[in-house]
């Protein structure tokens, strides 16, 4: 993933493509189609298995709303899982059944330089205690981002990595911090 991002621009990005995610489940009025969906499912789940037995995965961890790179049509915002492996963080589709493939892009473990959780402002955040029940209060627009930080050349890019809920975004960067610790 060689986009040279400052997170200031990231916050911006994020600001602007961000919209409301309904999190309601879609089922299925027809159990007919429901079982065809199961199918699909466990087919592309098995698919998703084997790239990540291909890539020499060593642990996988939900990573949120990732900023993708710019295409034609610019940046994107996906829900990405990243799988750890020997040298890299490998970001991958979380919607299993879109691509099971869905390889977005890598980040070098050995090239991280830092890792941060911010706000939407951009100011520094800190889990100093479980939030669990003051997050059921906050307005459903406040983001945390945890923000991996990679040298790129004669400076650091910025990959950001966006969550509604304080508590699941320190699981994230606990789950990076461990795995930059191991290199």
């Amino acid at each position: 993933m060689g986009y040279p991002y400052s997170l200031v621009h990231l916050l911006r990005l994020v600001g602007e493509l961000w919209g409301m995610r309904d999190d309601a489940d879609d089922l299925a009025d027809d159990l007919g189609a429901s079982g065809h969906a199961i199918a699909a499912n466990e087919e592309a789940r098995n698919l998703r298995v084997r790239k990540l037995s291909q890539i020499g995965s060593l642990e996988v961890f939900p990573a949120g709303i990732a900023v993708l790179p710019e295409t034609e049509a610019g940046p994107t915002l996906s829900e990405v899982v990243v799988a750890v492996t020997n040298d890299d963080f490998v970001l991958l589709d979380a919607d299993v059944e879109a691509d099971p493939d869905g390889e977005f892009g890598r980040i070098g473990r050995a090239e991280v330089a830092g890792l941060r959780m911010v706000d939407e402002q951009g100011q520094q955040v800190a889990m100093l205690q479980s939030r669990d029940v003051l997050e059921l209060d906050e307005p459903a627009s406040r983001r945390y981002v945890v923000s991996v930080d990679r040298r790129a050349g004669d400076g650091i890019a910025s990959h950001a990595f966006v969550f509604r809920s304080l508590s699941v975004a320190d699981e994230a960067r606990r789950d990076f911090e461990r795995n930059i610790a191991s290199v």
